[in-house]
């Protein structure tokens, strides 16, 4: 046997199994299961894609929202009281910080703000 009927044999098998394999990712791709395979592969794919593209501007969210309910809270003990509408802006503040990935830094300042006598 020569290399060259080797190199044959080899291309044969090679070509049987790229046929297999096509045949067999278009009967998983057109089945339920393969379609939600398929679909959850793309899906933790972007995801990466996403978290990675987006972590920059998490961040920086979070450190903007964490910086805007500290004075927040700071002029509203500073003052002693706090507005309908401070308690408002202050609490959607902190919903929206905890959604972007905040610590339980501002915790402790919220809620004693949010303990505040409400005026106005």
């Amino acid at each position: 046997m020569t290399l060259q009927d080797v190199m044959d044999v080899l291309a044969k098998i090679a070509a049987i199994i790229t046929s297999i394999s096509v045949i067999g990712v278009f009967f998983i791709s057109v089945t339920k299961w393969g379609k939600r395979l398929i679909a959850n592969w793309f899906n933790n794919v972007f995801k990466l894609i996403l978290e990675k593209e987006l972590e920059p501007i998490r961040k920086a969210t979070k450190r903007t929202l964490r910086n805007d309910i500290e004075n927040m809270c700071e002029k509203c003990r500073d003052k002693q009281y706090i507005t309908p509408d401070e308690y408002k802006d202050i609490t959607e503040a902190n919903e929206e910080y905890v959604a972007v990935k905040g610590n339980g830094y501002t915790c402790g300042l919220v809620k004693n703000a949010l303990s505040l006598p409400i005026k106005g």
